[in-house]
Formats: structure tokens, sequence, C-alpha cells
């Protein structure tokens, strides 16, 4: 046994410099192999990578997302104003190399992501193996730390949201990129391409994050040596040509960069982040134990589907990248030269700040999330813990240490493990706690010196590298709520958009629809219009921030400040005056009930039909005008009480102050109502765990009033559908009313078609708040015979304009209208200087209208409307790519032929 195991260490020793391509390969295979037993259940079941719950961004973004994108894709569209975003806004998704999974179709998109989630793995694998082998590290220190990397904590437990696993694998080719030019100047062409993408996926954020990530490593590595550089003044050169390719890297992505710094300086999120920097932050001790514990376990605090501790699973950091790291990490210090301590120092220090300074976490988070929330700013972390700990353990193979010197390493590892469970012991993971501390005791013996054969403990760390991968990882990759895919293929499927194309009668839908659920991207997927949205990232412009948050009968936007949700409008006169033709509801086969219609609405599905669909016989095309007479200012707007304000900007368009005419017109007020006019009014308080019934007199009103006041603390993603059940007690004919808004302060007021009803329940139906919610003032009204007047008037007075839309795509919208008077045409698009109106033929000068709705001055007749979007970001962003591009393809022909006559000549 001995001799064998001679052998086979010689053989080892060998292969390094005889079969490189062997090691390769050996380690691509165990690299691919885990990936496939980690994701069998995926890969050969029922199961769908899309998670829901808490990996909501997953179902709920990610997914229409890509959907809508390969929608696109299969139209040759790429344009940057996509018509199906929150009323019509900027996406610049289509650039980002995480929509590869897009580009076979809407059909492919599912198996996609879970292609796309495995080759993510290998190649953050593949590139930090080839990052080792510039450092020169024995092949178990290469094989080991790459399977670190590429199973690290971020890279399994966050694949629900895809963007964190993209930039895993992208900031790991960012520094082998680096290294290949740092050790060979005629190789620079893969670094300015890396940078260039990890923009494009991560847009201006991305940007700032990973240049100060790059100036910390370029810091670190010139110190630490061990290159080409030994000169002042080839460090100088140096450094020149590294700016340069940097330069070529922002530039290379300026197709995406550019407008994404458009997007990122009209976000209403970043300037409400912005403009509220508080530093110092706190220090939490909570947040970092669950740091020093993420070193050990990405699953010691749980996975997606039982997660708990002071940060949830999407802010929680993930710093896990192998135990390995952990223990060998004392060890880089030994047998290195003093300016390398202090490269190792440095790195290690901007890391100990990121630890515990929760202000420099909000800095490096960009100020978009707090300092609580890893999500954004922390897997630099995870590669300089590779980094450090890849160094430590090439030094204890390479010379073996006595067993104390090992266990001081283990112990002072197994205290602070200990110390941080102590602290958070009630979110612990008893079995994991275990798994940790017996993988630690495992290394401990076999990096100790009582192995009689060195390769023999070799083999071991390796084995245990790939078992404790396995055991650490599978929870996060499967402990989660799953989608099936049959789930995905009922949920995602374009029934609903043949459903439209078949009331509508066109194929290119000229109307919005408010599709009634809490799945707020669900129309983005096959390019319904929507009225709701879920938008990450930088969220929706300032203009939709503005305009929803003072037509919102809710504080919601007004007191965040900004919002990536909306969560579609119940007001008649805005979704009239938006176009919104269409109200659909998922039809519940266990329901008998009648869904309630709004006022001008009418049920046009078929009795079979998947979805029941309610059309509105007064929406507007995106077009309609209004007379200098009918103007009113934002203050005078804003005076307005938030229940009737809707209706105001229906009848009179909300101008700036110098195109206002300063006319005066009765103003618009609501309803007086009061409990002592009610037919039926309760002061319980309706909770989610409480209902409220009332049981009221018969009434001769053809409408009733629903009346609630709701009263919550508003918090970013909240919301809650309120259902209303009435029912008429002697036919038992019943109507199912939801209210599906915003948790916050607002008066709810709901107008029901009577049908001799004598019994309502109010009940909340779904919540999603982390704070207290109360509704009180439940109560049932009589509308008043004229109730609905008004708003009939407007529609009448706008639709006699005979608007018509006959074109509406992501670039380019068409139509007429006739105007009685001098004044505005307004549409229902988004106001952005990229937009161009043509009258008649003619260009003319846009004005934001109605807190951001493209306007045009026009006099009164017959007109022709044509508004182009023309994207001037984007279009010198594609030249200036393309020049980019064009230049580093030609540096590096000329370096390559320089090098090669170099040679030439040194040979003759």
């Amino acid at each position: 046994m001995s001799s064998v195991l001679t052998k086979f260490e010689h053989w080892y020793n060998g292969l390094g410099s005889k079969k490189p391509a062997i090691q390769f390969l050996v380690f691509a295979i165990s690299l691919f192999g885990i990936c496939v037993l980690l994701y069998a259940r995926y890969i050969f079941g029922s199961r769908a990578l899309i998670f829901i719950e808490q990996g909501s961004d997953s179902w709920a973004q990610s997914v229409p997302f890509f959907l809508n994108a390969a929608e696109r894709f299969s139209n040759l569209d790429f344009s940057t104003w996509n018509f199906s975003q929150f009323l019509g806004a900027i996406t610049i998704q289509a650039i980002n190399p995480e929509y590869l999974v897009s580009v076979l179709g809407k059909e492919h998109v599912e198996a996609m992501m879970l292609v796309s989630q495995i080759a993510k793995i290998w190649f953050a694998g593949i590139f930090f193996y080839l990052y080792t082998s510039y450092w020169n590290l024995r092949y178990t220190t290469r094989f080991v730390s790459s399977l670190g990397i590429a199973f690290c904590g971020r890279m399994t437990a966050l694949e629900a949201w895809t963007g964190y696993t993209m930039e895993i694998t992208l900031a790991v080719a960012l520094i082998w990129a680096f290294e290949r030019f740092l050790h060979n100047p005629r190789k620079f062409i893969a670094l300015p391409i890396a940078f260039s993408l990890m923009i494009c996926a991560l847009g201006t954020y991305g940007a700032v994050l990973y240049s100060f990530v790059m100036l910390v490593y370029v810091i670190f590595r010139l110190s630490y040596g061990q290159h080409r550089l030994d000169t002042s003044r080839r460090i100088a050169l140096f450094c020149v040509q590294l700016f340069g390719l940097y330069l070529f890297g922002i530039a290379l992505s300026a197709l995406t960069f550019l407008p994404g710094i458009e997007s990122y300086l009209n976000s209403a999120r970043v300037e409400s982040n912005s403009g509220g920097i508080q530093l110092p932050q706190n220090f939490s001790v909570e947040v970092l134990a669950a740091e020093i514990l993420s070193l050990f376990s990405p699953a010691l605090l749980g996975s997606m589907a039982n997660y708990s501790g002071p940060c949830n699973t999407l802010n929680n950091p993930y710093f896990y990248c192998g135990l390995l790291s952990v223990v060998s990490a004392p060890f880089a210090f030994q047998g290195k030269q003093r300016r390398q301590k202090v490269a190792l120092v440095l790195l290690i220090g901007i890391s100990a700040l990121y630890f515990i300074s929760p202000s420099f976490r909000y800095i490096l988070n960009g100020f978009g999330v707090g300092g609580y929330d890893f999500r954004m700013s922390s897997f630099w972390i995870t590669i300089s813990l590779s980094i450090i700990g890849m160094l430590g353990l090439n030094s204890l193979i390479e010379r073996a240490q006595p067993i104390r010197t090992i266990a001081i390493a283990t112990i002072i590892s197994l205290l602070l493990l200990c110390a941080a469970a102590a602290i958070l012991h009630e979110h612990l993971k008893a079995l994991f706690f275990a798994i940790a501390i017996a993988f630690l005791f495992l290394y401990s013996v076999a990096l100790s010196h009582r192995w009689k054969n060195v390769f023999a403990a070799l083999l071991v760390i390796c084995f245990v590298c790939c078992a404790e991968l396995l055991v650490q990882n599978y929870p996060m990759v499967n402990d989660v709520p799953i989608v099936t895919k049959d789930a995905y293929a009922a949920q995602y499927n374009d029934d609903f958009s043949s459903e439209l194309d078949r009331l509508d009668g066109d194929d290119d839908l000229l109307y919005r629809v408010d599709w009634k659920t809490t799945l707020l991207a669900r129309s983005m997927a096959y390019g319904y219009r929507g009225t709701q949205t879920y938008i990450g990232g930088t969220g929706f412009e300032k203009t939709q921030n503005e305009f929803v948050k003072n037509v919102s009968p809710s504080d919601y936007l007004e007191t965040l400040g900004f919002s990536r949700y909306v969560y579609g409008f119940n007001d008649n006169a805005l979704n009239t005056m938006l176009g919104v033709r269409y109200l659909v509801y998922a039809r519940d086969i266990n329901e008998n009930e009648q869904y309630y219609a709004p006022f001008g609405y009418s049920e046009i599905s078929n009795s079979d039909d998947q979805f029941i669909v309610y059309e509105n016989s007064y929406a507007l095309p995106f077009l309609m005008s209004y007379g200098y007479e009918e103007t009113m200012t934002p203050a005078d707007f804003e005076d307005l009480d938030r229940d009737v304000r809707g209706l105001a900007m229906f009848e009179r368009c909300i101008v700036p102050e110098q195109y206002n005419s300063d006319n005066e017109q009765p103003p618009i007020t609501d309803k007086p109502t009061d409990s002592s006019s009610a037919l039926v009014y309760s002061d319980a308080i309706l909770t989610p765990s409480n209902n409220v019934e009332l049981l009221f007199d018969h009434s001769e009103a053809d409408y009733l009033l629903v009346e609630m006041d709701l009263d919550a603390e508003t918090a970013e993603s909240s919301n809650l559908t309120i259902l209303v059940e009435l029912e008429n007690i002697a036919s038992g004919e019943s109507l199912r009313v939801p209210y599906l808004t915003a948790v916050g302060h607002e008066h709810i007021v709901i107008p029901v078609r009577n049908t001799d009803f004598s019994r309502a329940m109010f009940s909340i139906a779904q919540i999603n708040s982390f704070n207290p919610v109360e509704i009180r003032n439940c109560s049932i009204y009589e509308a008043p015979n004229d109730y609905f007047d008004r708003y009939l008037s407007v529609c009448e007075d706008k639709l006699s304009e005979n608007p018509v839309v006959s074109k509406a795509s992501n670039n380019e919208i068409a139509g007429s209208l006739t105007m009685a008077d001098d004044g505005f045409i307004v549409t229902s698009i988004p106001w952005s200087p990229s937009w161009r109106a043509y009258v008649d033929g003619q260009e003319a000068a846009t004005a934001p209208v109605n807190y951001g709705f493209v306007g045009i001055q026009a006099t009164a007749g017959h007109h022709d409307i044509e508004l182009t979007y023309r994207d001037v970001f984007r279009e010198n962003g594609v030249w200036v790519s393309f020049i980019a591009l064009i230049i580093l393809l030609l540096s590096r022909l000329f370096a390559q032929h320089r090098y090669s006559k170099r040679n030439g000549k040194s040979k003759l």
C-alpha cells in the first residue's frame, strides 16, 4: 500500500508540469458533477428554478422581465422605452448578460434559467481556477479554492435573485482578466470586456462599486508583488495602461451605461435615498454575529424556506466559500516578505471595516439600501477571503505544521463560531452548527503533520471539501419555496394575451389593462400594458412617481417619497384617462359569486373562459385634449382632498404655472358623509384576524357606497387586498368586491351597483405588511342619483373629440383627434425629452403635463399626431461602444504584430 501511495504521489507531483490539461479536466468534471448533484431535482424532476414567497423577485420580477425581453428579441425590438413597463418607461435590461436566458424565446425561458445558473457556477469556478494559475499554487489549493468560489454561499443562497449570481461570475472574470494583463501586457483585451459586462449587469451602481473594488485590488496586488513590475517606471506605465483599459471598459458599456445614467439621475428612489444620508449608522452586535456565522456556513440561520436572523434572507451576508478558507487564512502570512504582509493587512483591514461599519456598507451600497443590507456590495468580501484563504492553504500544504499550530487556528475559529452562535442562538440551526464543527475538526486533522503521506492528506482535503460544499449548500438550493414546471406553465402562458387579442379584435392592443393580482409584473410578461408594476433597481422615474404620489388616495408614496411598486388605480376617472379598457380577474372555479364591475364596465368574457374580463366603455386611447380654460396649476390641484383628485385631473389638465390661464371653475368636492347618514355603520376594527359583518335595510338607490378608513404605517413593499362580500339575503345573490391597495392611510370609497343587498362582510383577504394594519369606520351609504354625472360629462366631452390611436409600439405612437379649442393635446404617455412630437407632419414642442405626461400645444381643429421615441443616450452609447470595440481590437492586433515582429528580429 505504501509503495502504491508513493507512486501516486510522484505522479501527482509531476502532473502540474506534464499534464495541466488533465488537471483542468479533473477539476471541470468535479465542478460539473457537484452542480448535477445539487440541482438534480431541477434537472430531472418537476421543479422549476423559480422561487416564490421569499424569492418573489424570481417569480414576480425576473421571469416577467425575461419573458418580455424574449418577446422583444423575437421582434428585433431593442428600444430602451418599453410600453409594458409601468405606463411606459425606460428599460435597459436587454443588454444585460443575464438576459441570455431570453434569446431562445419564451418557450425556453424556464429551462434556460436553470442552464444559466449552472453555467454561472461553472464559469465562476473556471475563471477562478485560471486566476489561481498566476499565483504558482499547488493543484490542491487551486482545486479547493475554485470550488469554494463556484459554490459560495451567495451563489447558492441568492440564485433566486439572478443578478446577484451573475455578479459573482463577472467579478471573478474581472480579477482573472486583471492578472492576465498584469503578467502579460499583450493580453489586455479581456479586462475592459469583463468590466464592461459588469456595468451592463449592474448598471451605474456596478460601475461605482467595482471601480472601488478594482482600486483596492490593484493596490493590494502591486504591493504584494510576484509579477513582472520590478521598477517604479514599469509600475507607473502599468497604471497608465490600466487606467486606459478602465476607460475602455466604460466606453464598451456605453450603450447601456449612458441610458443607465439617465435612468439613475431620473430615479425617485435614488433621489430620495441620496437626499437622506444618515451617517454614522448604529453598530449592531447581532448583524456582526450574522456576518461571522456566514463565514462558516450559509445554512446556519436556515434556508430560504425557513430563514431566521437579524436580516432577511436577501439582505443577509453570504461570505461562505468553504471552511478551509477560514482555517487557512492566518497562515497566509507564513513565509511572506514584509511588503506582502503589509498588502495582506491592507486587504484584511478594508474587509474588517466593511464587517464592523454599517456606515461604510451604506456608502458602498450606493445609498440605495441601508447599512444592514448586504445584497448590493458584499461579494468582494468573499473574493478577499478566498484570496487570503488560498494563500494560507498553499502555505500549509507546502510547510506541514505541528498539530499544536493547526489546533490553535482551529480553536480560534471555533471560538468565533461559538461566540456568534451564542448571540444568535434563537435563530441557529443546530444540525449545521454541528456539521461546521465536524468539518473544522476534520480539516484540523487532515492538515496536521501526523499524516505519513502528504498526498493522502491532500486527497482527504479535496474529498472533504467536495462533501462539505454539498452538505452546506444542498438546503440553500433545495429547501426553498418552489414553483413546479406545471405551475410556471399555467401562470406564464399566452392564454390571456390571446383572449385580449380576440376581445380587442386587433393583434396590436391599443389600450391598457388593470390586472387584479398581487403578482405585479405579470402584465409585463406578455406586454399587457398593465397599470400595476414591480420594478427593481432604480424603480420608475420621478415624473411617474410624482403622478402616483399626487393622485393616489393613499399617503403611501407621499410618506415614503418613492416606490418601486404600483398597485394599480381604483379610481374610474384615472383609469379612463389612462386608457384602461380592460379589468381582469382570474376565474376561481370554486366560487359562484359574481365579481365587482365598476361603473361603466360590463363583462365581455364567456362563462367558460379562464379569465373574467370587464370592458370600460369610456376608456380613452392615450389621447385627449384640453382648452386653455380647462387647466389648473399643481398648487391648486394639491389643495384638493385626495379622494377627488382623480376626477379633478380628468376634468382639468395640470400644467406648469406659465401655461395656466388662471380661470375660475367650481371646485370639485367629495360627497359629504358621516356615520349619521349611513345605512349602516360599525365602529368595530377590521384586522387580518377579525372580520366585520354589517346588516342593513333594503335601499332603493341604484348604487351603494362602501366606505372605510385604512389606518397603517407605510412600508415600501406593503400591500393588502380588502374583500367586501355583499349579499342579497332573500335571493342568495352575492357580489365579491376586492380592493387591492398599498398599506398606508386612505379613505376608501367603492361605488357598487345595488341589487337589493342587505348584508356586507368585510375581511382582509391578503396582506404583505410588517406593520399592524387596522381598518375602521366600515359603513354603507346610498349614492345620490347624480353621483356619476360629473364623470360622465367629462367622458362624453373627451370622446366627442373622436380620439383614435392607429399605432402603439415601444418606438412610435400615432393617432388623431379633433380639438374644440386652442390648448393642449394630452397623452397618457410618460413625458421624456426623448419623445419627439409631430402634429400634422410638423414637429411640435412637448411639455410635461399632469405631473409628467406628454403634452403638446395645438390649435383648434382636427390633428394627426405622431410620437416617436429617440433615445439620444442610447444612440450615442452605441457609437461610443462600437468605436471603442474597434480601437480595442486594432490595438490587440497591433500588439500581437509588434510582438511577432520583435521575436522575428531576435531570431535573425
